[in-house]
């Protein structure tokens, strides 16, 4: 090949990895401490601190996922997606809780587009913040949503829950 007749030299060619700290969106601690759960390049990511593989969740192309958090019982991952066009919360079984399960996606729930999110420390609950400037609790179990709260002037931020879940 040369560079005179149009086609890319052979070592523009070859496949490289490309480091994914550049394309880290966010990223929790398992409820235990052993585990990570990230966002890069739009998909949700776990894997265990020193042992095993690292286990992409969701659908692999074509779907956008943020604000990726484990649940309480560490078995679990919430994060948001676009898969319907819309944005939803989605729960992902982590392997091996329960290999093979389909994420369980929340429809029908008006949450906006969310800018941050913070799931309870003891139950199947998320608060999230969105571009409304409102606080919104979700119940993942009964699949609802509340609003809590409505700032008329700057959005809502630093989300955190006291260590028993009940605020």
């Amino acid at each position: 090949f040369s560079r005179t007749d149009g086609w890319r030299s052979l070592t523009a060619c070859k496949r490289r990895f490309v480091g994914a700290a550049r394309y880290l969106q966010g990223y929790d601690v398992h409820p235990a401490g052993h585990a990570v759960a990230i966002t890069a390049r739009g998909r949700p990511f776990s894997f265990a601190l020193w042992e095993g593989a690292v286990t992409q969740h969701g659908v692999p192309d074509g779907v956008r996922y943020r604000l990726t958090a484990w649940l309480h019982d560490g078995k679990r991952l919430v994060t948001v997606s676009d898969a319907a066009g819309e944005e939803a919360l989605e729960i992902h079984a982590v392997p091996p809780a329960e290999p093979g399960a389909p994420a369980i996606r929340l429809e029908g729930l008006d949450i906006g587009r969310p800018t941050e999110l913070r799931a309870s420390p003891t139950g199947d609950r998320v608060a999230l913040a969105n571009h409304r400037n409102e606080l919104i609790l979700v119940d993942l179990e009964a699949g609802s949503a509340q609003v809590l709260d409505r700032s008329r002037y700057e959005a809502i931020r630093g989300l955190a829950w006291s260590p028993d879940g009940h605020w």
